[in-house]
């Protein structure tokens, strides 16, 4: 039995891919704290709804009678949630949004790439084929592509050029 089955146990790659996103949040977030004295949160608006959920999540997996399940689900929200509140004290209000937006439209680019490469390969065998693009299933790649489309037009309007970030040279 493995060091991460005894500490996280049966779901071990779950929790511990958890773990390591989980660390890399908190150190960017540390990261942040250790140089900046003030820090950007969300409104109150945003955050208590936020919080009060993160909470009442943890106090359902009390209350489940699958409880590794349901504090899987719970650490899958809640690295979430932080991620949320990092990206905000991270990115800030100027040129840092438009770097996270341009990563997730790059993001969904290599994904839609990956998943324009896997029918490449299937079409011969199956022309129906729906793909996956690396993801779990292709309703949610489907998705993931579906909310990409209005985030990349979007970026390219608010950008001085379309595909470029650093403005105008």
């Amino acid at each position: 039995m493995s060091f991460g089955a005894l500490l996280f146990g049966p779901n071990e790659l779950v929790q511990v891919t958890r773990a390591l996103v989980a660390v890399l949040v908190l150190g960017a977030w540390l990261a942040m704290a250790a140089k900046h004295r003030v820090m950007l949160v969300p409104d109150r608006m945003v955050l208590t709804p936020v919080l009060l959920l993160v909470v009442w999540m943890a106090g359902q997996g009390f209350a489940s009678p699958y409880v590794l399940p349901a504090w899987t689900t719970w650490t899958s929200w809640a690295v979430a949630l932080g991620s949320f509140l990092a990206i905000i004290a991270v990115a800030g209000r100027g040129t840092g949004v438009k770097w996270v937006l341009g990563a997730i439209v790059l993001a969904i680019v290599a994904m839609s790439l990956r998943g324009a490469m896997e029918y490449g390969d299937m079409r011969a065998i199956d022309p129906t084929w729906r793909i996956f693009a690396g993801y779990q299933n292709p309703n949610a790649a489907a998705v993931i592509f579906a909310a990409g489309i209005p985030l990349a037009v979007g970026l390219s309007l608010i950008l001085p050029r379309p595909l470029n970030l650093l403005g105008p040279s």
